[in-house]
């Protein structure tokens, strides 16, 4: 379902088309209510389907030939300047429906085995150098617990072991996860300790205060994922509503809890700080890596496609993909926590943008290419393997770069523009060609893209100063 709506998406914002060929098409008075009808049918069906899967049950196909029929007149009725635009949206649409026609509820799912280890012995040991995040993380949860068992003691706290178990709550592998969790738990701690204040102060009576705290219990554990300040909060109020009926002197934990809790908060992200840390401007050199890697291994899928007819290179072209937007979002994400971690390189961080933004626009001509590939479009071999090499050359050119190897975009490659000249009979034969040609081009922007950041490397810049 969400490759379907990714396609769509690509469909709609392709880069063969401009964006004022598509909004008047789409949004005509004739082709915008057929539009919104065919769409309500496709959720309507994936709803219907949804609820098959979840309760077990048989599910009736649901006719769409009215709709889909309606939805082709308009678009056969689009003015001449938008024929071939109309033309690659019916193709798709009536794929699209078949496909969604031809689903059906999976009671039974087959789960693909791991790949064999190295072995419990041989992971342990891996694991127990100063490489190893788990190790590092290990070190720094214990040396932090250390100093919070040290200043509970010291400081002589009410109930100091709230010191540890704030932190063992708070503490995550980097520092930016661990500075989200230990804001939302100090935020909610504090929530909650003014409620707590402003129910005790009123001496409830007993059954009031288990009413308050039965209603408590689920709002918490219904936050605990989703809005961790909220479930703190929750918490907070629970444990006092309980101090007040076992010791009948609610209030007078409501200092200590605020105490510990700001302790343990203020230690774990001191830790994550000054302690081994994990910084994701650090690993996004490799994460670029990786995910350039996952990008040719979906391009040289989808060439595949263009010369063999396998009956599993579909499936084996949808892991691919999947395997390259799950690369892509790592990268992301791992921009996104770089951005929030200090003293971060500015400038190092606006060269890993540019790489981020060519890496998203290679996917979704890539996810373009995809779409002819359902066709069972194929190429003529002289100008598959003209393109073969050519796209294998632009991704080894920057994987080499990423290396630390010093070599410069190969000559040859300015000459693929003229693959596009060869005959083809077909029409989706030439948009493959357009199509790769694009994505060449986007592998020499992301060429000079790590080139920038080489350069930035080699003048002595850390990623970690601005």
């Amino acid at each position: 379902m969400f490759f379907l709506a990714e396609e769509l998406h690509e469909l709609l914002s392709s880069s063969t088309h401009a964006p004022g060929e598509l909004y008047p098409l789409f949004r005509s008075a004739n082709v915008a209510p057929a539009f919104r009808a065919l769409m309500s049918h496709f959720a309507s069906q994936f709803k219907a389907l949804s609820q098959a899967t979840l309760h077990h049950k048989f599910i009736r196909p649901m006719p769409l030939g009215a709709v889909l029929i309606q939805f082709r007149q308009q678009l056969a009725a689009a003015p001449a300047a938008h024929q071939d635009l109309a033309l690659l949206a019916r193709e798709h649409f009536d794929y699209t429906s078949g496909l969604i026609h031809r689903m059906r509820p999976a009671y039974r799912h087959s789960i693909t085995p791991l790949p064999p280890g190295n072995g419990w012995l041989k992971d342990l040991w891996l694991n127990l150098t100063p490489q190893s995040a788990t190790f590092r993380y290990s070190l720094r949860y214990a040396c932090c617990m250390a100093v919070g068992y040290q200043l509970g003691l010291l400081l002589n706290v009410e109930n100091s072991y709230w010191i540890m178990m704030t932190i063992s709550i708070v503490m995550q592998s980097d520092y930016v996860s661990t500075q989200s969790k230990a804001l939302h738990r100090a935020i909610g701690t504090l929530i909650g300790l003014l409620v707590s204040v402003i129910i005790i102060s009123q001496s409830p009576p007993h059954w009031l205060t288990l009413l308050l705290i039965s209603v408590v219990t689920p709002f918490f554990y219904a936050f605990i994922r989703t809005n961790y300040a909220v479930a703190a909060a929750g918490i907070t109020v629970f444990v006092m509503l309980e101090y007040q009926i076992l010791r009948h002197a609610g209030l007078g934990f409501i200092l200590p809890r605020l105490w510990d809790t700001l302790i343990g908060c203020g230690l774990a992200i001191i830790a994550n700080l000054i302690l081994w840390p994990q910084w994701q401007s650090n690993r996004l050199r490799e994460q670029i890596r990786l995910t350039l890697l996952s990008l040719e291994q979906f391009m040289e899928a989808l060439l595949c496609s263009y010369a063999s007819s396998e009956a599993d290179q579909e499936d084996a072209l949808e892991k691919q993909r999947l395997l390259s937007y799950q690369a892509q979002n790592e990268l992301v994400t791992r921009y996104q926590q770089a951005l929030r971690e200090p003293m971060h390189s500015g400038f190092y961080l606006d060269r890993v943008k540019g790489i981020r933004l060519v890496t998203h626009t290679l996917l979704n001509q890539m996810t373009n290419l995809a779409l002819i590939a359902k066709q069972s479009v194929k190429l003529p071999a002289e100008q598959h393997g003209e393109l073969q090499r050519a796209v294998e050359l632009g991704f080894q050119s920057c994987q080499h770069l990423l290396e630390g190897s010093d070599v410069k975009w190969p000559n040859t490659l300015y000459e693929v523009q003229l693959i596009a000249n060869h005959s083809l009979p077909q029409a989706k034969q030439r948009q493959i060609v357009y199509q790769t040609r694009l994505v060449i081009q986007l592998l020499r922007e992301l060429f000079d893209q790590i080139k920038s950041l080489d350069e930035h490397k080699a003048a002595g810049a850390s990623p970690r100063i601005d």
